[in-house]
Formats: structure tokens, C-alpha cells, sequence
């Protein structure tokens, strides 16, 4: 089971800033003459422009084999939890919290997953004994 991230309005507008930040950066190079050499931020900021528009084409969570999979954590790479390590998920709000038996919570954000794969997960996740809060 796969679960991609939702298409959001948000996305689109901060492509756009970053596309802006990008243009504002070429012109400010050459309209100002201070041309440095190659323009490693203009070319950053487009990377994060394109990266936030296909953010919806994204994983954002995997159920394989009996591991859940977190992609997308900030400055971190993905995270393999085995389902039965998980004791309860909690739904609060824009968050679903994974509680583990050592201790550890994860976070998941709650708009990014649509309602109808959200409830695919939890028959998964309930199907292997993991309580729901």
C-alpha cells in the first residue's frame, strides 16, 4: 500500500515564491552589475520551485511487508518502522501520532494524506492489532 501526498493549493504558492525569489535573483545579478559568476542560488531556488510542485506525486507513506515506511521527514531519511514496534496511533487534529513500544512518537501530518487512503491505512494497521485513539 502505497499513500502519495494530496495536492494542495500551498504547494503551487510557495513554487511560485521560490520561482520569484529565482527571478529576482537573475535580475538583481545583471541589472546591477555585479555579476559574480554563476548564479548558485537563482539555480537552488528553481530546485525547490520544481521540488514543491511535484510534491504531489510524492510517497509519503509505504505499508510493505508488514513495515511502514515514512518518506519525505525533514533533513532526515526515510523511516522503516516494523508494525508490530507500533503500540497506537492517535489522531489529533492535523497530526496522526505513531506511539512505539520503546517510547518514540513519529509524526505524520494529517492533510497531507487523503480521508480514503487514511482509512485504507488504518484497516491495514488494524488488521495487524495496532490500537487506534
Amino acid at each position: 500500500m502505497e499513500i502519495k501526498i494530496v495536492d494542495r493549493p500551498l504547494w503551487k504558492g510557495i513554487a511560485i515564491f521560490w520561482f520569484a525569489c529565482a527571478a529576482y535573483e537573475i535580475w538583481s545579478r545583471y541589472t546591477h552589475f555585479y555579476y559574480t559568476g554563476f548564479p548558485y542560488s537563482a539555480i537552488s531556488f528553481i530546485v525547490l520551485g520544481i521540488s514543491f510542485l511535484n510534491r504531489k506525486n510524492q510517497t509519503y507513506v509505504t505499508l510493505r511487508d508488514e513495515i511502514l515506511i515514512i518518506h519525505l521527514r525533514l533533513f532526515h531519511r526515510k523511516k522503516k518502522i516494523r508494525v508490530e514496534e507500533i503500540m497506537a496511533v492517535e489522531v489529533l487534529g492535523k497530526d496522526i501520532i505513531l506511539h512505539l513500544y520503546n517510547g518514540r512518537t513519529y509524526n505524520l501530518k494529517n492533510e497531507w494524506i487523503e480521508h480514503t487512503d487514511f482509512y485504507n491505512l488504518r484497516k491495514e494497521l488494524e488488521a495487524q492489532s495496532v490500537i487506534f485513539k
